[in-house]
């Protein structure tokens, strides 16, 4: 069985060119170093895959984090966010949410409890 291949840079991406640039023009909007690792390589992954795919899955994340309810309300998104990762078991994902419940005013004890919901 082959081993999945992992996209850390554009060199790597399979795929047409303008879909190279366009996913890692929104995965880098800043510019500098664009090469995917720790928490990034989930996108490497997808794109590896299929950089349309990749593409398509990074901008409707964008549009979900920054539309104009969840932006508003950094609470019910910190509330999304975990149960999503509850519901799939991302315990990394899960963990480095934590520290940024308390900036948006989530007690611990409510976060605690969403497994039983």
């Amino acid at each position: 069985m082959a081993r999945m291949k992992v996209v850390r840079g554009p060199e790597d991406c399979p795929g047409s060119a303008q879909d190279k640039q366009e996913l890692f023009d929104i995965l880098f909007p800043r510019g500098g170093e664009r090469v995917l690792w720790g928490g990034q390589q989930g996108w490497g992954l997808v794109a590896a895959q299929s950089p349309r795919t990749a593409l398509l899955v990074a901008q409707l994340t964008k549009q979900i984090a920054a539309g104009p309810f969840l932006a508003a309300r950094p609470d019910v998104r910190e509330l999304a966010i975990q149960s999503v990762n509850l519901h799939f078991r991302c315990d990394f994902s899960y963990r480095s949410h934590l520290a940024y419940l308390g900036k948006v005013g989530l007690p611990f004890e409510l976060i605690a409890a969403l497994p039983y919901w």
